[in-house]
């Protein structure tokens, strides 16, 4: 995973009452799984799948990936928005950006 920048981060995220929205731009097929960067142009967290976007199975290794770096179930992930578009709307329910920033910074 690359060095995150967490201001670039905080762009790529909208705070709500009950959590965080976050613009994210999946690559599926790819060699491995994991956070490649963020485009600053479209306010995307680039992310890699080694799933292939056929019957959710992308959809269902992006939501592990983000459980598994944020230290959160999977049921306070959601995908809002893009479920079957490489640009995805992510809501993470529970937390503030700042710490979502922090905990994928690592």
């Amino acid at each position: 995973m690359k060095d995150l920048n967490p201001e670039l981060l905080l762009k790529c995220m909208k705070e709500q009452d009950d959590g965080i929205l976050i613009n994210i731009e999946v690559k599926p097929g790819a060699r491995t799984t994991g956070i490649e960067g963020i485009d600053e142009w479209r306010g995307n967290i680039e992310v890699r799948l080694k799933a292939r976007a056929e019957k959710g199975k992308a959809n269902k290794e992006l939501i592990q990936l983000l459980s598994s770096l944020l230290s959160l179930p999977t049921s306070s992930i959601v995908i809002v928005g893009g479920k079957k578009s490489r640009r995805k709307n992510i809501k993470i329910l529970g937390l503030k950006a700042e710490e979502v920033a922090r905990r994928l910074k690592g």
